[in-house]
Formats: structure tokens, sequence, C-alpha cells
């Protein structure tokens, strides 16, 4: 059992009143450790093979286990004890054709008619939010991203960096300024609220529909409102670093997305958030801005076109590039320590495709990082059969950070073997 006193605990002896000295048992308790999730999303799938016949950079590796051979894609990766790679797991309900990035983080039915669910991302950030000045923090270099919210629909996403790093560190406005804006949005949500108690009663089935689609953008508004004044006297986090730094002109694809990583590295390293999602783009076909994100890496080309037309030289060449990113970001977290560990230690990554290759939505590219002192075993290569859902890595990964749910979508259980050493 561990003691603790007070230095104001007294000797009393010999008619005389001693205080002691400082003692190490005296130090007040340790405080527990945050724990993190992080998702990665990039679409188009990877590398893979034509008609059966395997391509010589296909991404997957040959083997299983702790022994596989890292393929030219994954050599970038160089932390091999602090990641896995699993195969075989996807979305049963999502197999079908489809874009499914809206899907991803929550494998609900691609069936017309079937309303989207709250993402696991956003399941989490309901317990870790309640910590941090940010409930979740979304980014993408498009207006949208994989995080959905209860009601089914899409979670807006910060797409510069520099406007990440403004609405994470910057303020921007006075404390006065600040609080006469929240008195503004709370008067404004307040008569909201009160006048569709008085219409309620009178409103048919499709106008309430409508009405619950407003009151949930209005009980968002309500949310943030409550997260500011919560925290309009806590001083935004040092960072040593300006918006200036994170300035897009004329920065390269990989400058762009090493600052999207590095504010997701600042956001957790400072405690403004706990939990994250970035997407390189949707899957949607030539529209996707990531074709045009991954031609100056490729040396030219569509990701979505080159799929089409098995260029896997060229795919390869981007699936190396997810590595270098995805290394750069797992190395800036393991140089964040504390007593605890590291940044890594304690953050579980998710970095994936909702495709295998183009149009396939089976066998997910998965390399699942970091959270070594949350339990995972990494350094191995695992692959699952096609009857255990995605959503079951979902259910472990949310046990893991402190979220015990019983379930999730059609999760059957959780993957065990990630906290286990085979």
């Amino acid at each position: 059992m561990n003691y603790r006193i007070n230095r104001r605990t007294a000797l009393r002896g010999l008619g005389a009143l001693c205080f002691l000295p400082q003692l190490d048992i005296m130090a007040a308790p340790a405080k527990a450790p945050a724990k993190r999730f992080c998702s990665v999303f990039f679409p188009f799938g990877v590398a893979t093979s034509n008609k059966g016949k395997q391509h010589p950079l296909f991404w997957y590796p040959k083997e299983t286990g702790r022994n596989y051979t890292a393929t030219p894609s994954l050599e970038p990766l160089k932390m091999r004890e602090h990641f896995s790679i699993l195969t075989g797991l996807s979305h049963p309900q999502c197999r079908h054709f489809g874009h499914v990035t809206n899907h991803y983080l929550t494998g609900s039915s691609l069936k017309r008619g079937v309303v989207n669910h709250e993402s696991i991302d956003q399941v989490i950030a309901r317990t870790l939010g309640h910590h941090t000045r940010v409930r979740s923090l979304q980014l993408s270099p498009t207006d949208y991203s994989t995080s959905i919210s209860p009601k089914g629909r899409i979670l807006p996403a910060l797409k510069t960096p520099r406007s990440a790093f403004e609405y994470l560190f910057a303020g921007n406005v006075s404390p006065r300024e600040a609080k006469r804006r929240q008195m503004a949005d709370r008067k404004i949500t307040d008569a909201v609220l009160e006048d569709y108690k008085r219409l309620a009663k009178r409103l048919g089935a499709s106008d309430r529909d409508k009405m619950d689609e407003y009151l949930t953008a209005v009980n968002d508004a309500e949310d943030k409102i409550r997260r500011a004044e919560k925290w309009a006297n806590t001083p935004y986090p040092e960072t040593g670093k300006s918006p200036a730094d994170f300035s897009i002109e004329g920065a390269t694809t990989e400058e762009f997305f090493d600052m999207m990583y590095e504010l997701m590295f600042l956001a957790f390293e400072t405690d403004q958030t706990r939990v994250a999602t970035m997407m390189y783009g949707a899957d949607d076909g030539n529209r996707s801005i990531v074709n045009r994100f991954a031609a100056s890496v490729i040396g030219g080309g569509g990701l979505h076109v080159l799929g089409h037309q098995y260029k896997f030289d060229k795919l390869a060449k981007w699936d190396r590039f997810l590595s270098e990113r995805l290394q750069i970001f797992m190395a800036r977290l393991a140089s964040s320590k504390t007593e605890h560990g590291s940044l890594l230690d304690h953050t579980v990554i998710l970095h994936c495709s909702s495709t295998s290759s183009l149009h396939n939505y089976r066998n997910y590219p998965i390399i699942l990082a970091g959270g070594t002192k949350l339990g995972y075993q990494h350094g191995t290569h695992r692959n699952y059969t096609e009857d255990i859902p995605f959503t079951n890595l979902f259910t472990s990964i949310a046990h893991s950070v402190g979220v015990p749910l019983k379930k999730y979508h059609d999760s059957t259980g959780l993957i065990e073997d990630v906290f286990s050493k085979s």
C-alpha cells in the first residue's frame, strides 16, 4: 500500500513540536497519463494485384507473425515494436460497390434509406472530451471529415494547417470580446429553445423532423458555449510556434501533410484534445482532392484513374509516401516524454483505408500503432478471417482508452490478440 502524508505532520516528543523535512512520501500522487485516439484515413487503397497476379510492390506482407518481411511500401516504418500490420478485416455491411468514406468509422450499411450513426471517434470523444478544451479535432484538405455525429451527419473539418493552428492555439480575440460573444450566443440559443418548446405541440411529423435537425445544430452550439465558458479563464498553451509557421503558401504535398500531423502532435502534447481524425481526401473518384496532392509525389496522374489502369508502380510511390508521413508522426510522439513514458505509448493510431485496392472493399490495409502502455503488443503482422468485423477493432480500441463499450454497431467482441505477444 502507498501511504501519503502532509509535510505539516508533526513529531511530538520531549515537549517539542517539530515539522518533518520534505520527504518523497509527501509528493502528490502522480496524475494518471491521458489516453488518446487518432484516426488517419486515406482513400483508394494500396498497390495490390491485377486479376490475381501479385505486383512486385504489393503493400501486404507475405508472412504473418513477428518475422514478416516489410514490403517496399512499409520500409519507411522503422519503429516496428510500436506498430502492427492487420489484414483481413473490413466492414461486412460495406463490402458491395460504393464509396464508403462516410462509413469508414461507423461500419453502417450502404443500403439506400439506412441512416448513418455516430462514428467510433465521436463515441470515444464523449468520454475523453470532457477533459479538454477541444472535444475532438477533425483535419482534412476538404470541408468534411470521417467523423459522424450521433444523428448520422458528417462533421466539418479544418482544411488548412493555419486555420487549425489558430483554432487550437491562437484565441485571436481578447478575453472581453470572447465573453461578449459567449453571452450573445447564449441569448440566441436560449431564445431558440424557448420558442421550440412553445411550437413543439403544434408541429406535424415532417416539421418536427426538420426542427430536430435544426435543434441538433443548436445543441451543438450550446455544447460549444458551455465548453467556451468552462475554459474562458484558461490561457491557450504556448507552443513556440505562430500561425505563419503553418502557412501553405508554396508548400509541397509533403510539407502540407507534415504540418497536419504536427498539429495533431501539438494538440495532444498540450492536451487541447485527446481525439483527432485526419483524412487525406474522400473516396469519391476523380473529384477527390487527394488526386491533386498525389500527382506531385507519383510523377503525374490521379490515384483513382491509375487504380483503374493498374499502374501500381506509381501507386506504390504514394503508399510509401503515406508510410513516411506516419513514421515522422510516430517519431514525433515518441520524442515527447514524461515520467509515464512517451505520448506514443499512450496514443492509439489507426491508419487505414476502406478499400484494399480500388473498389475492393475487403481486406483493409491497416496499421495499428502506439499504445504500448495501454497494453498493445506490436511488431507483428496479424491476419484475420472475414467473419470478424472491423468494428471488433473499434471496440478493442475504445476499451484500451477507457471507454468500455459492450458493443459497437455489428461488433461481435474484442480482438484480444492485439494485446498479446504472437
